[in-house]
């Protein structure tokens, strides 16, 4: 399944909530933080009221997030506002909740910072979250530095203008067309000679997405069918229709290559997330939306293609099939499966066994026993 936890935060107004977000001190600092990757998501080591936790970056969320509330110190007796609404991906709004705590990286540090909570929650094979929450544009930009995104190194840099001139020149960094505004930053890619505009998204672990509403038809038909629950927001896991097309010509500046791309009927956004990001380093100079690129060793990774027929959950006790590609005609979207390989399916092993179904490109080689939907 692939993750999208980007949010867009919208605001109302009201006496405390104003309060409590002018109380707020970040201070952007001129240094660099490693990006660590798990499961694909690339995540930043942070101090939150001096507890050390892992937090995803996320440059397509523009404000901070808490997801796990176990894992936050004193979280029971933090005070909370109510002001609100945030939007997913999938365009989905839920109330947001605020709290404030005191943040520590080595690139930023805020104190009193405000953060919404969601209590993400844990599927029922997943033991627990992989992050405590989500590190968003909030305390990533500023008017005086730069953001240097180093996938060479893997690092979040943050650099003086007089070190980005230095870096663009050195380095043989390019400029390319951008948009930044309201804490987003958008790219535009050319994909069979027409030009798209994407959020730069590294909360999305995924290449290139486009609502299908959005896309004009491609020449391109060597795609993938799909039905059923392929990703999941931070608000939901979604169901519905979606094309992957493992190889598509996309220009981005003066670079050529191919990349997979989703043709989605369930996420409204348009975004290039981390898999794409990560085949380049980039310089961003927010203020003076001038976004620079230089491609890096990642570009040249072969696409990985999983050819996977179909994808089970763990729900309400049960192994399930919660995505199928749609010229599979042999099982059914919610099906039950009953067996694997003549082992029962129990409380014990249900976990492992969901593990290999999903690892399992073709089913046809196994012995399956399913309750039909």
């Amino acid at each position: 399944m692939k993750f999208i936890y980007s949010i867009i935060f919208l605001s109302f107004t009201s006496c405390s909530v104003i309060q409590i977000f002018s109380d707020q001190e970040i201070n952007i600092l001129e240094k660099c933080s490693t990006i660590d990757f798990d499961m694909g998501m690339p995540l930043l080591n942070v101090k939150l009221d001096s507890v050390q936790h892992t937090f995803l970056f996320d440059t397509g969320a523009t404000g901070s997030v808490i997801v796990d509330s176990l894992k936050i110190k004193d979280f029971k007796n933090k005070k909370f506002f109510y002001f609100g609404s945030s939007v997913g991906a999938d365009k989905k709004a839920s109330k947001r909740r605020l709290f404030t705590a005191n943040i520590t990286s080595e690139t930023f540090e805020g104190k009193n910072k405000v953060f919404a909570f969601f209590n993400l929650p844990v599927q029922e094979c997943q033991k627990e979250q992989k992050f405590s929450g989500i590190i968003g544009m909030d305390v990533l930009l500023d008017e005086k530095l730069t953001m240097f995104l180093n996938f060479t190194q893997n690092q979040l840099c943050n650099i003086s203008k007089e070190n980005q001139k230095h870096f663009i020149k050195e380095g043989n960094f390019q400029r390319v067309k951008s948009e930044c505004s309201r804490r987003m930053i958008h790219i535009f890619l050319t994909i069979e000679n027409v030009e798209y505009k994407f959020k730069l998204d590294t909360g999305f672990i995924g290449d290139l997405i486009i609502p299908g509403s959005k896309v004009q038809r491609f020449k391109n038909q060597n795609f993938r069918a799909f039905e059923g629950s392929l990703f999941s927001t931070l608000t939901t896991i979604t169901t519905g229709n979606e094309l992957i097309f493992d190889e598509m010509p996309v220009k981005f500046g003066v670079q050529t290559f191919q990349s997979p791309v989703i043709i989605s009927s369930t996420i409204a956004a348009q975004n290039a997330g981390i898999n794409f990001i990560k085949k380049f380093d980039w310089i961003i100079d927010y203020e003076k939306n001038q976004v620079y690129i230089k491609p890096n060793m990642n570009i040249d990774i072969p696409i990985s293609k999983k050819e996977r027929q179909y994808a089970t959950i763990m729900y309400k006790g049960n192994l399930v099939i919660k995505l199928k590609e749609k010229s599979q005609t042999k099982y059914n979207l919610g099906d039950e499966i009953v067996s694997v390989n003549n082992q029962k399916v129990t409380s014990e092993n249900i976990c492992e066994l969901q593990d290999f179904l999903n690892k399992t490109e073709d089913w046809n080689t196994l012995d399956l026993e399913v309750t039909h939907k």
